[in-house]
């Protein structure tokens, strides 16, 4: 590099990111030059990742939480090694949660996280239908890059479905042998927890006065 009586020196040409460069210093008086110092100073041409893209969120088809996505942003020269992935609550703060956990193998490799409907509701207050917001940013060795911008379209909070109205028996249909019990189909979104009706179970006591017997699963109307 030369000899240079400043205290410092910026050093860019050739300079190539993810490249580890080692330095070491003298000084020359009127007699002559120092030892080098030592050890030498290894320096990682990085900084901290760039940052994230807009995440994107959407209902996971395998558990029926809320999906959190993301693509890997420029890791400016040295490997991320984890993402902050925070949801806002419902009185506007910023929190994360146990289930995107960035600093995990599988998440960092993903690039996606999957939070439960309950944590949403329970942990962050949200309400049903309420948009889940979230940001990201992703961390290096040389620190935590900058926030993404927060997401202002995506996945709502579902829930289970309402309570159902009791159900009826259908007296033209029912005879001293055989009974026709029928209920009514949840159809609004509320009353669904906006996700589809997969299934309904009906119970009974078999007279026995404890309605706890499984006695049909099924989607249909009437059984």
């Amino acid at each position: 590099m030369g000899s240079y009586l400043g205290l410092s020196y910026t050093l860019t040409n050739t300079i190539v990111a993810g490249q580890t460069y080692s330095f070491r210093i003298r000084a020359r008086n009127k007699w002559g030059w120092s030892e080098f110092s030592t050890p030498p100073l290894q320096v990682l041409a990085a900084f901290v990742p760039y940052r994230v893209d807009l995440p994107a969120t959407s209902i996971d088809v395998l558990t029926g939480g809320v999906k959190v996505a993301w693509l890997a942003p420029y890791e400016n020269g040295a490997t991320i090694s984890a993402y902050y992935i925070e949801i806002k609550d419902q009185s506007g703060n910023w929190q994360t949660t146990p289930e995107c956990d960035g600093s995990t193998a599988q998440v960092i490799n993903a690039l996606s996280c999957v939070v439960s409907m309950d944590t949403l509701s329970l942990s962050y207050g949200l309400a049903f239908n309420e948009i889940v917001i979230v940001r990201i940013s992703a961390q290096n060795i040389m620190g935590q890059g900058a926030c993404s911008q927060s997401n202002t379209s995506g996945a709502k909070l579902r829930q289970r479905p309402t309570k159902m109205t009791q159900v009826s028996k259908n007296s033209q249909l029912s005879t001293e042998t055989s009974l026709l019990i029928q209920w009514q189909a949840l159809t609004s979104t509320v009353d669904t927890g906006n996700s589809a009706i997969l299934a309904y179970e009906v119970y009974w006591d078999a007279a026995t006065g404890i309605t706890n017997i499984l006695l049909h699963d099924s989607v249909a109307l009437t059984s």
